[in-house]
């Protein structure tokens, strides 16, 4: 079977399955009751989590393909902006149709507070400047073949662990402490912010609040977030060594 046959007959079940789980994450928290809030949210992540898969699967070939980069490396800032993503638009769905299951007047006025807002303009940020960086790194480089920017020549060759690599030749081999602390940091804020999605949940009419706005970030972890992103662009912007060879 030809390649061209392979990808007609892939891509049509990948499409479908993509369009039903992008349905699941809004039938899910529409189906279950109130009093199983933070399953219905938990349904809708997951559902989301299935759908970007499923995006991924048909266009690199592989459940991660979203994250890979024009490089063919699983990208760091990718990684980011998709997570805050389906956290919380999937909180924001579970939120919405649990108004509507209480009975609430204008279920979608659920208010996004402004420090969320901030943590996901600053990954967006960080998602639009990491391939600008890189470019410009390439085209001050002179003459052909001498590219100091680590390119893989296959998406099927990208690892997890180039989120936590280097970008250049003469870095890509050695981790990148400047991601270490980014990733760390991320997920910490993650969790905290998920752990306070599911109390949000678990207790919707809690204070009066009845899911009237997501739960709030502290200025604090927003400058946390800030600064391990500035610290980012800034090693990712500085020179590393001299060019090497590129590896595969």
């Amino acid at each position: 079977m030809s390649t061209t046959t392979a990808i007609k007959t892939t891509l049509p079940p990948l499409g479908m399955a993509a369009w039903l789980s992008l349905a699941a994450a809004f039938l899910v928290p529409a189906a279950m009751p109130v009093v199983y809030l933070p399953f219905s949210w938990l349904g809708s992540l997951a559902a989301l989590v299935l759908f970007c898969a499923c995006i991924g699967r048909g266009i690199a070939g592989r459940s991660e393909g979203i994250l890979i980069d024009y490089r063919n490396r699983i990208s760091l800032s990718k990684f980011q902006a998709a997570a805050w993503t389906v956290l919380v638009l999937s909180a924001l769905i579970t939120a919405v149709f649990g108004r509507l299951h209480m009975g609430i007047a204008q279920p979608v006025d659920v208010t996004v507070p402004q420090q969320l807002l901030a943590v996901m303009g600053i990954s967006l940020t960080s998602l639009a400047a990491a391939p600008v960086i890189l470019g410009v790194k390439q085209e001050q480089t002179p003459g052909p073949g001498n590219a100091p920017v680590f390119t893989r020549d296959d998406p099927q060759n990208a690892e997890w662990l180039d989120m936590l690599r280097g970008e250049e030749n003469s870095n890509y081999q050695s981790a990148d402490l400047g991601k270490v602390q980014q990733l760390l940091i991320t997920l910490i804020v993650l969790v905290i912010y998920g752990a306070g999605l599911w109390a949000l949940f678990a207790n919707p009419a809690g204070g009066g609040g009845q899911l009237s706005a997501l739960p709030d970030l502290s200025d604090q972890m927003v400058w946390l977030v800030g600064i391990s992103h500035a610290g980012y662009l800034a090693y990712k912007a500085a020179p590393h060594g001299d060019v090497g060879v590129q590896g595969s």
